[in-house]
């Protein structure tokens, strides 16, 4: 679909010359139609889906700490089995019935921008599929559907998982981080009692 919308577009200036004029412009005209209809559909979509995204992996990544992380920032590391199951458990007890699906899953990286026509997309969601440019980041999603006719409704989409302390989890530290930032960071957590789940990174880089 976005291949629809984000492609070149068919233009007096790329289109085959050899096509009639008339022809030309039924061609011109009915691209431009398709790619109006698909961005209205994708906007659509968009909004009757709200995902929860992370990282899978027992390394960290370096752009994913450049590209979603300030020098001061954290990451929570989860025991994906921990989180999995919670969250699952929690989306059975929702009795929100605008929200009908409930799917969760490792993305699946594809040809998708550009498009490849030999390309299978394996997976029955749109939102578990993501262009193979993504690829690094190794992404796992929790996804929550309301239909179509409440698109517009919601806003945001949440989960209540219980105390964030009975989890088995880590608060591990940018590896860009400053020492001060660091000790300024163990001090508040260790006014919630939160200190030792606080971790330096493993990765060795130069600030």
């Amino acid at each position: 679909m976005k291949f629809f919308t984000q492609g070149q577009a068919i233009t007096k200036e790329n289109i085959n010359k050899e096509i009639d004029e008339k022809t030309q412009d039924i061609i011109i005209a009915g691209d431009e139609r398709r790619r109006k209809e698909y961005s209205e559909l994708l906007g659509k979509i968009q909004q009757t889906q709200f995902a929860s995204c992370w990282f899978m992996g027992d390394r960290e990544s370096i752009a994913m700490w450049k590209l979603y992380s300030t020098k001061g920032g954290v990451a929570i590391k989860f025991k994906a089995r921990q989180l999995t199951d919670t969250i699952i458990a929690s989306a059975k007890s929702i009795t929100n019935t605008d929200f009908g699906i409930f799917y969760y899953g490792p993305v699946s990286y594809k040809n998708i921008w550009p498009f490849d026509p030999e390309e299978t997309l394996e997976n029955k969601y749109n939102g578990l599929n993501k262009d193979k440019s993504y690829s690094f980041e190794n992404e796992f999603r929790f996804v929550a559907v309301v239909s179509s006719d409440k698109k517009g409704t919601y806003s945001s989409f949440k989960l209540p998982i219980g105390q964030i302390y009975s989890f088995d989890l880590e608060v591990i530290a940018n590896p860009f981080m400053e020492h001060w930032q660091f000790e300024s960071l163990k001090q508040l957590l260790r006014f919630y009692h939160f200190e030792d789940k606080l971790l330096k990174s493993k990765m060795d880089v130069r600030k």
